[in-house]
């Protein structure tokens, strides 16, 4: 029996389905005949999605993190001013309007201004696409480290896991946190002169964070917070897809590969690691959202993003020196945001963890089949 002729489809599960086709001719246009070949996992793929579907608090993470990615992307283009745009040099009267104020010329302010005249939603954009590419970044370059690290531990064992595990305990020894602000702390020099170096790098990073040129020289201590995660990151990745690679290694398929001649790194990569990739995705879910809060506690404590470049975390401590004076729009809309945001990529990664399970998707199955007799 299909997913499809499970489940009492919802306006969400219309959805789904068009998502799916539209990846299946995708695929088939690709590869042809792809969709006979992968006909069981496509309707596992409508499986997920329609137990997804049915999961309230996976409903409400997933738009709060399409919110936040959709911001982070555009956000910057539809800013009403510029992150760097001072109004206080214009007109001193821009300086702490309130949300919904208006300004001297006669402008809205929706989320008012700061202490510098700057629009407080314009800063909350642009600090999205700051909050959004670090993540991102930090994600691209650490989680593989951990991930083959971690396969290759538990797949070899012996002295090659000895040696891996034993460096991923002195770097869990260190409190994460501690241990990124030291390496922030120390890595700008190194980062600017890098950048420096490589005009061409630099230029991409100004395109990826939507920066003015003006604000190269700014650009080190960013990359630096994000060296500093990647640096503290990749351990727990390789804690947790080492256990996953020691039992996986142990299946029969793994014994039909081996007795078939093929590599170990195929081995790894072909049959181990698309195995093991659930957990995997549950704890990248659940990790950008503690990027994202770790980032902003940095720039927080005035190592990570400086002014004018604009960041949740800076955004707030800016404020917290005007809250004692009435301006509490400073620090509390973007601490709005960085809930919401961290709020929504738990709620998802937690849905994620019920949907990518067999026994729990098969569960919701059985009781969706039971609620149809």
């Amino acid at each position: 029996m299909s997913a499809e002729e499970v489940y009492e489809k919802k306006l969400l599960d219309h959805l789904s389905d068009f998502f799916i086709k539209a990846v299946v001719r995708i695929m088939d246009s690709i590869k042809p005949g792809w969709s006979i070949r992968n006909k069981s996992r496509i309707d596992e793929w409508r499986l997920m999605l329609y137990a997804l579907n049915r999961s309230p608090t996976g409903i409400v993470g997933l738009i709060l993190v399409a919110s936040f990615i959709i911001i982070g992307i555009f956000g910057p283009l539809v800013a009403p001013y510029s992150y760097s745009d001072l109004l206080v040099f214009k007109n001193s009267h821009y300086r702490f309007i309130p949300p919904g104020g208006t300004g001297p010329g006669g402008e809205v302010f929706l989320l008012g201004t700061d202490d510098y005249g700057r629009d407080m939603l314009s800063l909350i954009l642009y600090g999205a696409r700051t909050s959004l590419v670090v993540a991102l970044l930090v994600m691209i370059f650490g989680a593989p480290i951990g991930i083959i690290l971690g396969l290759i531990s538990g797949y070899y064992g012996g002295k090659i896991d000895e040696l891996i595990m034993r460096i991923t305990d002195i770097f869990l020894a260190f409190p994460g946190l501690i241990l990124a602000i030291a390496f922030a702390a120390t890595l700008p020099d190194r980062v600017r002169g890098l950048l420096e170096a490589n005009p061409w790098l630099q230029n991409i990073m100004l395109s990826l964070f939507a920066l003015d040129p003006a604000d190269a020289p700014r650009l080190a201590n960013l990359l630096s917070v994000i060296v500093a995660i990647v640096i503290v990151w990749w351990p727990g990745y390789t804690r947790i897809v080492r256990g996953s690679t020691l039992s996986a290694r142990e299946n029969v398929y793994v014994e039909a590969a081996r007795a078939m001649g093929m590599s170990s790194w195929g081995i790894m990569f072909k049959h181990i690691f698309p195995n093991i990739l659930a957990p995997i995705l549950v704890i990248l879910t659940l990790d950008v959202g503690s990027v994202i809060l770790v980032e902003a506690g940095l720039s927080y404590l005035g190592i990570g993003a400086q002014p004018p470049i604009a960041d949740w975390g800076r955004i707030v401590y800016d404020g917290s020196r005007w809250l004692i004076r009435g301006y509490w729009w400073l620090s509390l809309l973007p601490g709005v945001f960085i809930l919401l945001t961290v709020l929504g990529f738990n709620l998802l990664g937690d849905a994620l963890r019920d949907v990518l399970d067999p026994k729990a998707r098969r569960s919701i199955e059985f009781k969706l089949k039971k609620k149809k007799r």
